[in-house]
């Protein structure tokens, strides 16, 4: 989930982000920790979008499987 266009200490906040997210899932301390004041900054650096459409799908999977 980590955007390749970004390039040097920009592509690491991005991965920082992303990676410290996947670990906490803490949406408020990765905002913290990256020192961004509007949480939808925080969202585009962690890909929680991307995360939930993948939780979203293995959720109905799993309900079809079960059906």
């Amino acid at each position: 989930g980590i955007v390749k266009d970004k390039e040097g200490a920009h592509l690491l906040r991005h991965t920082y982000g992303t990676l410290l997210y996947s670990k906490v899932k803490d949406l408020a301390l990765v905002q913290d920790m990256m020192r961004h004041e509007d949480p939808a900054t925080t969202r585009a650096y962690t890909h929680i979008v991307d995360e939930r459409r993948r939780t979203a799908t293995d959720v109905l999977d799993n309900i079809l499987k079960n059906s």
